[in-house]
Order: structure tokens, then sequence, then C-alpha cells
């Protein structure tokens, strides 16, 4: 169980992701930043509770 605070900080974070959040490699980025945000997303909302609602 994540406590709420801790939710609510890994949503805004999620949301709020920017390509220069991510490491980067000599060649750029190793995933596409597209990519990263929609698992990012996915994994964030697929997690809610019965009881919530996004937004």
């Amino acid at each position: 169980m994540i406590a709420d605070d801790v939710r609510a900080k890994l949503l805004w974070a999620g949301l709020n992701l920017d390509p220069a959040d991510l490491p980067q490699t000599r060649s750029g980025h190793f995933y596409p930043f597209e990519l990263v945000r929609a698992v990012t997303l996915t994994w964030l909302f697929s997690g809610q509770r019965s009881n919530e609602s996004p937004g």
C-alpha cells in the first residue's frame, strides 16, 4: 500500500515528466520519450483505486 502523499507525488511527477528528466547515453535517450511517457502513465493509472477518478 502506498501512502496518499507519496502517491500524489508519483502522479505529479508522472504527469509532468519531461525529456530532460530521463538519463541519456552518448547517442541520446535509450528509449523514445513517447514510449517512456506512455508506460509511465499506464503504470500510474493501472494501480488506481476503484473509488478514485483521474483529475
